[in-house]
């Protein structure tokens, strides 16, 4: 089981006693961020609304456990354990000592190990980041280099205990899956049809439409037909009557403001 998440956040409110959050991953901004989240839970420890009294605020610890490397200047890589307090800056005296920022980072602690002669674990806190920081495969005994530890042992036993039903989880997990998927293509296919039938109203509505400007355009089609034949039938008839009282060709075109050839095509 590989103990090295790659993102996780959990928050844990206690009863009584001190307030704790656990952070892993730095991310973006994270020391701005860590330092928000303490002051968060500081405040939140008295409810609005409620007769609480400063006197009750308790300390707050955040511990931040890093799967990489937040402090990387050179001279901070020998330094993989960070503890920040609220001090006076010519004293070094807290001021009532109830906020409090850990860093461990995983990866500049295993780094540091390996660089020394016998890479061993000094005290519990080295111990307990080297249970975190590696990959703790369950099918090989305990590091024998942190194996002395009661704590750890019992952690180890309860990843053991959890990864023997891997098959049973499997199935569970399969099946869940299946339901998962089933429920997407009901819902894709609901939302297809849905879909088909609002692009089937489009459809009509644009056919319709269509229609109705196709019969527009042959009303007005016919509408300008029928004024030009109109007409037409108007300039002949007044043609005529102007032959029929003796006037030349010529003088007609004149007086009707047409050219001579269609007063003789008529």
């Amino acid at each position: 089981m590989n103990l090295n998440p790659s993102r996780m956040k959990s928050r844990v409110s206690l009863i009584s006693g001190p307030k704790m959050t656990v952070q892993v991953n730095p991310g973006f901004h994270y020391p701005p961020r860590s330092k928000y989240y303490l002051a968060g839970m500081y405040r939140d420890q008295l409810e609005k609304g409620k007769d609480a009294l400063y006197s009750d605020l308790k300390a707050c610890y955040g511990i931040h456990i890093l799967v990489g490397t937040l402090f990387d200047k050179p001279e901070e890589e020998g330094f993989w354990f960070n503890h920040y307090a609220m001090l006076n800056t010519r004293t070094h005296k807290a001021l009532v000592n109830h906020w409090h920022l850990y860093y461990i980072e995983l990866e500049k602690y295993l780094r540091s190990l390996e660089k020394k002669a016998e890479a061993r674990p000094l005290n519990e806190l080295e111990e307990w980041t080297l249970f975190i920081g590696t990959i703790q495969d369950n099918d090989r005994p305990l590091d024998e280099r942190i194996n002395h530890n009661p704590m750890i042992r019992e952690v180890y036993k309860m990843i053991e205990t959890f990864t023997k039903d891997d098959h049973l989880r499997e199935k569970y997990r399969v099946q869940e899956e299946f339901i998962r998927v089933q429920k997407t293509n009901e819902y894709m296919t609901e939302k297809m049809r849905q879909e088909i039938i609002r692009l089937g109203h489009e459809v009509e509505h644009f056919m319709a439409e269509q229609e109705r400007i196709t019969a527009e355009n042959k009303a007005a089609l016919l509408a300008q037909e029928r004024e030009r034949a109109e007409k037409e039938a108007i300039m002949k008839k007044a043609i005529h009557g102007m032959r029929n009282q003796g006037l030349p060709d010529e003088d007609i075109a004149t007086m009707l403001g047409i050219s001579e050839e269609v007063v003789k095509g008529s």
